[in-house]
């Protein structure tokens, strides 16, 4: 499993294409599923985070207002994963 804290916003020094980042970022996250690995997403902030979604999925990215709401959105994550 991979927990992936964010702000919710791909970057990287050499491209500027802000569109091909995320989708660059959204391959990533699918190759790993399809290898096995489960990845899901904090997105950390107070923003809507509009990126984090098309990135990781509905069901794996969860919005973390304030770094102190971590652990609890922690345990809603293993919370659903246990249903």
């Amino acid at each position: 499993m991979l927990l992936v804290l964010t702000d919710g916003e791909p970057s990287d020094v050499d491209v500027p294409d802000a569109q091909y980042l995320v989708e660059d970022a959204r391959r990533a996250a699918q190759q790993l599923r399809r290898r096995g690995t489960d990845i899901f997403a904090f997105g950390i902030g107070e923003h809507r985070f509009p990126q984090l979604d098309r990135i990781f999925g509905e069901r794996y990215a969860l919005r973390v207002p304030r770094i102190e709401v971590l652990p609890q959105r922690v345990m809603q994550l293993y919370a659903e994963l246990k249903k």
